[in-house]
């Protein structure tokens, strides 16, 4: 997506004021723009219309494109731990759309301690992942998140985005997976990431760390997606990288894609249901609200049926 001049002048703004240094991007930002949008675009079949959650939000690199394609209808929110990028984003971003929205967040994260800041924080506004509430966003993306988090943190977000999500929604987040292909790269020197000898043993997860400080984790790839099963989604798509050496591809990190395993809404009405869609038929002597409670799980999610 071709950025517009409300777009372009943020982007210089974020060039000026070097904030690729805290969130640790390189290279063109104009670029990195258009690769996250494109990541979330085309891996989840956004709408318009669509209501968005980014979660480490940074300095609006998707938010700047986001703002373009969203329509009055549609709601774009970022959350981030650092003051300095909530202010700036509010500042440069939030005050041209009225729907958009960042918040700063009291998580930690020991790679950004450095980068915490006090500057006016009563003047941002601080918002937690459950202040949101139940089934509030169609799509969260989280990218260069997970790629400092334990399993245990992994673990306990993914639970909270899972809340958060509305049934027919995606999370994109990205990371680095080990596997059979990533390690035989490193096994040869061809990684941006250099992750110690451990990372050919079998681990849950694999730390990289620069003058003693935590800089990345990565993630046996299996194991990870029994942390997204366990959480409450089903099996993903995974989209591979090439942080590790591997032919140039689309993204830099490994991007996965998570759709929430289908439930059943605590207060899903069957009686409801079947009258709001009248094309479902209950042949003689089945049970309605099985009938209603079956459709709903392999149809009503992905149709956006109503059931209230």
């Amino acid at each position: 997506m071709r950025l517009d001049e409300n777009g372009r002048s943020i982007v210089r703004a974020m060039d000026e004021q070097g904030l690729s240094d805290i969130i640790g991007g390189s290279g063109n930002t104009m670029a990195a723009c258009q690769e996250l949008f494109a990541a979330v675009h085309h891996l989840t079949l956004m709408k318009p219309e669509m209501s968005i959650l980014d979660f480490g939000s940074g300095c609006g690199r998707l938010a700047v494109p986001m703002m373009q394609f969203l329509s009055e209808e549609g709601t774009f929110v970022g959350i981030d731990i650092i003051p300095r990028l909530v202010e700036f984003t509010n500042k440069e971003i939030a005050s041209r759309y009225a729907n958009c929205n960042f918040y700063l967040s009291s998580d930690e994260n020991k790679l950004y301690d450095k980068f915490l800041d006090v500057r006016t924080p009563e003047l941002i506004p601080a918002k937690q992942l459950d202040d949101f509430g139940e089934n509030s966003f169609d799509i969260i993306s989280a990218f260069s998140v997970f790629t400092h988090l334990t399993n245990k943190e992994a673990r306990e977000y993914l639970e909270k985005f899972r809340s958060l999500l509305k049934p027919n929604g995606k999370i994109v987040i990205s990371c680095f997976l080990i596997n059979d292909s990533s390690r035989e790269y490193l096994r040869n020197g061809k990684s941006t990431i250099p992750f110690p000898d451990d990372v050919f043993e079998s681990k849950d997860v694999y730390y990289y760390a620069h003058d003693g400080e935590l800089t990345a984790v990565g993630y046996e790839e299996g194991k990870f997606q029994n942390i997204a099963f366990e959480a409450g989604f089903e099996p993903f798509v995974t989209y591979h990288g090439h942080w590790c050496g591997r032919p140039i591809r689309h993204f830099y990190q490994d991007i996965v894609v998570l759709s929430p395993k289908p439930v059943v809404p605590r207060d899903f009405d069957p009686q409801v249901y079947l009258k709001n869609n009248p094309d479902i038929a209950v042949p003689e002597g089945a049970e309605p609200a099985e009938i209603a409670k079956n459709h709903y799980l392999q149809y009503g999610i992905v149709e956006g049926r109503s059931w209230a």
